[in-house]
């Protein structure tokens, strides 16, 4: 991201081109947001400046965090040390996030908890985003649930999807793969279409979008799939 007095700020994917897209191409302005597994915040930021009033959510502690479960790893042999080297790193990401709040004179409110168990104090939000983050929950039945029931109007999921009508899931980090170990599910479109039409949804656009990632195994325009869905009044 850009930030006044600091210039472009390197991170793991750079939206700046295809944020609109990465977001559904959604007009956000004048509308209350929730904005799920904020980061650092670079989709909070881009939605307020869009002209939402926005909330961000994130974990507040890396007891939060699951794991897959390969053996001879410091999440399995030492959780107590495991803790504290990810909580180090959970403080980082707080961080980052207010510095570009300071440095964007933002505006936006930020939430910290648990994603399955969303406080009722948060209220509901017009428009709710998931950018990448149910991959990377043991449990992304329970977190979309979370999510839909704070928000009554438009629901925006991006994420690694299966193009199929029929009901899969499959688990994207193998034991070969060896990692990443935060790597879960990978949903059909099938898949979601039946869990939001249990949450009272319905499916109004479905894309394929490409967009840059800089990670250190993966350097290109990787395709992600973006899901809006309006609650069924």
């Amino acid at each position: 991201m850009e930030l006044p007095g600091h210039g472009v700020v390197q991170g793991q994917w750079d939206l700046r081109e295809t944020v609109d897209d990465y977001l559904g191409n959604v007009d956000v302005s004048g509308k209350t947001v929730l904005d799920v597994g904020c980061a650092s915040g670079f989709l909070s930021f881009a939605l307020e400046q869009r002209g939402g009033t926005v909330t961000s959510f994130d974990a507040d502690d890396a007891s939060r965090y699951r794991l897959l479960p390969f053996r001879d790893s410091t999440y399995i042999r030492d959780r107590k040390a495991w803790l504290e080297e990810t909580n180090a790193w959970v403080d980082r990401l707080h961080n980052s996030y207010w510095f570009a709040h300071r440095a964007l004179a933002s505006r936006n409110r930020v939430v910290y908890g648990d994603i399955y168990h969303l406080p009722e104090a948060m209220g509901t939000y017009d428009v709710a985003v998931i950018g990448q983050m149910l991959i990377h929950l043991s449990d992304p039945i329970q977190a979309l649930t979370q999510v839909a029931l704070r928000c009554h109007g438009t629901l925006i999921i991006t994420e690694d999807m299966l193009r199929t009508h029929r009901r899969y899931a499959k688990l994207k980090t193998t034991a070969k793969d060896g990692g990443p170990p935060y790597h879960f599910w990978v949903l059909s479109i099938g898949t979601y279409r039946e869990l939001l039409t249990m949450l009272g949804f319905e499916i109004v656009s479905f894309k394929k979008y490409r967009h840059r990632c800089t990670t250190s195994d993966y350097t290109g325009m990787a395709p992600l799939h973006t899901l809006v869905a309006r609650a069924v009044t």
